[in-house]
């Protein structure tokens, strides 16, 4: 998910933007939130402008920024193979490249991520149009290179999600403090969609290494920064 400082970073003009959420959540591993799971899942779902909103944490219920998304899906795990189908399938701009993120605290809850690569680069595999394939975990305890040396995914990637996939070093900086429901009282310009009280302040960078560098084109116009160490 990411709402966020994931997905508003990594936009750019023409790109896509799809938010994946499990159908069924469990306990927020990254804190309380006001807004409830369902009611969340709802809002963005049914959002008709596909826009949700971010706000500084203390001020007013006045918008800071809204984030324009594609499309969001809910997934369980038996479904995710499916899902990710559909949406490859679908993809107007694949062909520039894929980027694959997550902001989930553990490598232990990467599996829905790691299901993700494996249908990517399996279409790519049997001759889709697809692009450069890469990976963020998008948290400072985690990187994505752990994910592919996590010893109960090692059964699980295929040897084209190890061979396409280009895990990327990133270090993130921003306090997402909670969701709410916006606008609370009916009155804005938007459809009632979820509000995310973030930090005014943030970044996200990636470690550009040979392997990478071709992120820097295809990140160009968004507010990824590049780094040659992170």
């Amino acid at each position: 998910m990411g709402l966020g400082l994931v997905a508003p970073f990594f936009q750019k003009p023409g790109s896509e933007l799809i938010l994946l959420n499990r159908a069924q959540s469990g306990k927020n591993e990254t804190g309380d939130t006001e807004l409830a799971p369902e009611r969340k899942a709802q809002l963005l779902k049914e959002q008709p402008q596909r826009l949700y909103g971010i706000q500084t944490p203390g001020e007013p219920a006045r918008l800071r920024e809204v984030v324009g998304y594609t499309e969001f899906r809910t997934y369980n795990p038996s479904d995710m193979g499916e899902i990710i189908s559909d949406i490859t399938s679908r993809s107007s701009a694949k062909a520039e490249g894929v980027v694959v993120t997550a902001s989930v605290v553990n490598v232990s809850n990467y599996s829905p991520v790691v299901k993700s690569l494996n249908q990517i680069c399996d279409a790519k595999e049997r001759g889709e149009q697809i692009g450069d394939i890469y990976l963020v975990a998008c948290e400072n305890t985690v990187s994505a290179h752990e994910v592919f040396q996590r010893e109960e995914f090692r059964d699980v990637l295929l040897p084209c999600t190890g061979q396409a996939t280009r895990p990327v070093h990133g270090l993130v900086d921003r306090m997402c403090v909670g969701l709410e429901e916006y606008p609370e009282d009916g009155k804005a310009i938007l459809d009632p969609t979820v509000l995310v009280r973030a930090e005014e302040y943030g970044s996200l960078k990636l470690e550009i290494t040979p392997e990478t560098e071709a992120l820097v084109e295809l990140c160009q116009g968004s507010k990824i920064e590049g780094s040659g160490s992170v």
